[in-house]
């Protein structure tokens, strides 16, 4: 049965065909039970806006299915996305343990199953439930780690060209590991793109046409081709 936007329905976290292995909700049956039980199943579209920087937090949303963008806004509205967000991952947990402001602002890119969880309900799990708070030690340990990657990806390079090509060898070992030749469905604009290198859309859309003449790059469709990421990771 599929949900809205063609999403596969979800009714509850004990019958999910979506669990993985890295999903914060990798609990044992009992707990898992305990969890689906205060959670609050919902489907968005596209460009929603979960919570906003600054805000105090009211609940944790956990990505069932889709993408969401993290990102910063300055006060001139500059946006700097800090990194993408896939399925499994429980979004605004930071703010939730500390009970402090979003540090950052959650948007999804396409149609998204999410869970959202009170935070009363969810401090209450955390403390009667071992599991739950060693899966959030590690959730938390996880998004410093990935945080920490995905700022290399923009400070380290020198160049907008060199940040450009860190992040597409980014996506290639998130995706395929150790192999070269890569397929990614880009669901991001240009416009995007420049906000997590920090650059403009007309400087990325300029890189992006001298990478597909320099055949760093190519396109099938929607789809980004990279035939080896190994000469893109020669530009970082």
């Amino acid at each position: 049965m599929n949900s809205p936007y063609a999403l596969q329905a979800i009714d509850n976290c004990t019958t999910c065909q979506a669990r993985k292995a890295t999903s914060f909700c990798n609990f044992s049956s009992r707990v898992l039970q305990e969890f689906s039980s205060i959670g609050h199943l919902s489907t968005y579209p596209a460009a929603a806006t979960l919570f906003a920087e600054g805000q105090m937090p009211r609940g944790g949303f956990l990505l069932c299915s889709g993408r969401a963008k993290l990102f910063t806004t300055s006060p001139e509205g500059r946006i700097l996305i800090f990194r993408i967000a896939e399925a499994g991952e429980f979004l605004g947990l930071s703010a939730m343990v500390l009970n402090c402001p979003y540090p950052a602002s959650a948007e999804t890119i396409g149609p998204c199953n999410v869970n959202f969880i009170d935070r009363r309900d969810f401090v209450r799990l955390l403390r009667s439930q071992s599991e739950a708070a060693m899966n959030a030690a590690g959730c938390l340990g996880e998004e410093y780690r990935r945080v920490h990657e995905d700022v290399q990806n923009i400070v380290m390079a020198e160049s907008s060209e060199g940040k450009l090509a860190r992040l597409m060898v980014s996506w290639c070992s998130k995706l395929n590991g150790d192999s070269t030749y890569v397929r990614i469905r880009c669901p991001l604009t240009h416009e995007e793109i420049a906000q997590m290198i920090g650059s403009s859309r007309e400087t990325v859309t300029r890189l992006l046409g001298t990478f597909r003449k320099r055949q760093l790059i190519d396109w099938d469709g929607s789809t980004l081709v990279i035939p080896d990421s190994s000469a893109l990771k020669a530009l970082e």
